[in-house]
């Protein structure tokens, strides 16, 4: 008769026979959470363990199936963690992001033009093919692209010049040495290849560890940070080298000027001796080991300063759209959460329209409204609120996955330089490492700057970044190695200061790129990735320095006390 039956198998048919006989004619209800899902008529004695309620149409039916189905949840929820964004705040964010991102692109496209001529026209145009794929394939996935995620878009433009900068700085050595244009980029190309690999490998180990354990708003940066990554390989490395060959295929350029390179000044350079960055290995090493010094004990005296990500409390943060004093606002708050301890008030924003402030423990959303109603009625109807809210459940949640995040992406990073290269250069890895993590927690301790999860977003990100200047060093010092046979210590630290010099002009170049990317952050960039941005600048100098001045410097001490003779 078309009209649907559920069936229902009960646990207990000895209980549902005595219950149909007691209840015979009468109405029968089934619960869930304490809540009325169905009542039927007991038309019979069940003593099958199984019976069938009738239902008015398919869509009660099956609606009918699936609560009972889903089954009892005898645990009331509790809220443990909030996160809201105002309109006002969360639009002045937006639009401060992406104008620090036009900025930095366009100081980025005019550095490559300047520096590499007409290759730097081929690598702003596979830059733009690069970011015009990814808006593609984040518009396919229907990704809410978040301030997090947005940030590692314009990070990763930065990043994604990196493999223009390694091949055509291969080109232009190889032009220095005399080859023509066409066998130049045909080597330089070749070379280039697996060091560019593997410096986007490290960076996605980096980001799948934080898609694999970090929380929402990292979870974001990393997929982003992951995809631009791959987009990159084939934009900016294969998209590069076809338009390069289309473009040298027929012998139309001849000049070698086109590529930023003057074979006279290149032959008066190649007579000058290069200075010895190597021989002061120990002055570098004292110093930096003076600077950690210092900074673990910043640490161990002052401590850190978590933020709310990794401490339990309330952020709050008033969009306040007229001029106001600071004063102001906290008298308003103290009179509505009158038993709460609060850091001081602050201005932040576009002319100084917002005010921000930390609770040290969860304040109930009922007074938060009534600060914004009260703050209303005097400052007016646009005033607006932003809060986040983290338990101390969730707070130590957030702590114990920050430091699995940073101790799994360290160690498959290591293992990666181990495995690809020699187990010598994971050690050096490791403490170069070292090294550049502690160097911004010390910072950030000492100028008592929160630490939140973007600031470990910026350190997992300065990890692989970091090693992606090492690995391009350590890549011309395999590759020199196989072109001579050593006999003594002093021939090995010869050829080790001759890769550093081959390979300082990229690892400068790179680094400023990033560097632009992240200045543009800090400065046009909103509140909300303020520390993300002073946490990547912090990492990026210090990354510079330990790739040239620390790893390279420490392989060289072991791998001589290893295999080598002294002399």
């Amino acid at each position: 008769l078309n009209r649907p039956v559920v069936n229902v198998k009960f646990s207990d048919p000895a209980k549902l026979r005595t219950v149909t006989k007691d209840n015979l004619g009468k109405p029968l209800s089934i619960l869930l959470d304490d809540k009325v899902v169905s009542t039927a008529v007991v038309q019979a004695v069940i003593s099958g363990g199984s019976s069938s309620i009738s239902s008015e149409d398919l869509d009660s039916a099956t609606e009918l199936k699936d609560l009972l189905n889903a089954g009892s949840l005898p645990a009331k929820l509790i809220e443990k963690q909030v996160n809201s964004v105002s309109a006002s705040l969360g639009e002045e964010a937006l639009h401060r992001t992406l104008v620090a991102g036009y900025a930095a692109s366009a100081i980025i496209v005019i550095f490559m033009l300047i520096v590499y001529r007409l290759a730097g026209i081929i690598a702003n145009l596979t830059l733009l093919l690069f970011a015009f794929i990814c808006l593609v394939l984040l518009d396919w996935m229907n990704a809410a692209m978040t301030l997090s995620g947005i940030a590692g878009f314009i990070l990763a433009v930065g990043m994604a010049v990196d493999a223009n900068i390694i091949t055509y700085e291969r080109i232009k050595e190889e032009l220095r040495e005399g080859k023509s244009i066409r066998s130049a980029s045909r080597s330089g190309a070749k070379s280039s290849f697996a060091t560019i690999l593997d410096s986007h490998a490290t960076t996605f180990i980096a980001a799948l560890v934080l898609m694999m354990i970090g929380t929402n708003a990292v979870k974001g940066f990393a997929i982003v940070l992951m995809m631009t990554i791959l987009v990159s390989l084939v934009t900016n490395v294969f998209g590069s080298r076809l338009l390069l060959w289309l473009l040298l295929k027929d012998n139309a350029i001849k000049r070698t000027e086109w590529f930023g390179v003057s074979l006279k000044r290149a032959a008066y350079k190649a007579v000058k001796p290069l200075p010895d960055l190597v021989k002061r290995r120990n002055w570098y090493l004292g110093f930096s080991t003076v600077v950690l010094i210092v900074g673990l004990i910043a640490i161990m005296g002052r401590g850190l300063n978590p933020g709310v990500d990794f401490q339990s409390g309330t952020r709050l943060d008033l969009y306040i759209g007229s001029p106001f004093q600071t004063s102001d606002i906290a008298a308003v708050i103290h009179e509505e959460i009158p038993s709460a301890t609060m850091k001081p008030v602050v201005k932040y924003g576009t002319d100084g329209l917002a005010a921000t402030t930390t609770f040290s423990k969860p304040i109930p959303a009922g007074q938060l409204n009534a600060v914004e109603d009260k703050l209303q009625e005097r400052y007016g109807a646009q005033v607006s609120k932003q809060e986040s809210t983290v338990d101390p459940v969730i707070a130590a949640e957030m702590v114990k996955k920050a430091c699995y995040a940073i101790l799994i992406a360290s160690a498959g990073i290591v293992l990666y330089t181990g495995l690809r290269f020699h187990y010598l250069f994971g050690i050096a890895c490791i403490i170069a490492l070292a090294h550049d993590i502690l160097i911004p927690v010390a910072l950030f301790s000492a100028l008592r700057l929160e630490i939140d999860l973007t600031f470990i977003a910026a350190v997992l990100t300065i990890v692989g970044y970091s090693l992606n200047d090492t690995i391009v060093i350590f890549d011309r010092i395999r590759t020199n190695m196989k072109q001579t046979k050593l006999t003594s210590a002093r021939e090995l630290e010869e050829l080790v200061n001759r890769s550093l010099w081959q390979t300082m002009r990229r690892s400068l170049y790179t680094v400023l790129t990033v560097f632009i990317a992240a200045v543009g952050l800090l400065w046009l960039g909103g509140e909300s990735i303020h520390l993300f941005s002073l946490a990547l600048l912090f990492g990026l100098v210090s990354g510079a320095y330990s790739s040239i001045f620390i790893a390279a410097q420490v392989w060289l001490i072991l791998y001589k006390r290893r295999f080598l003779p002294a002399g």
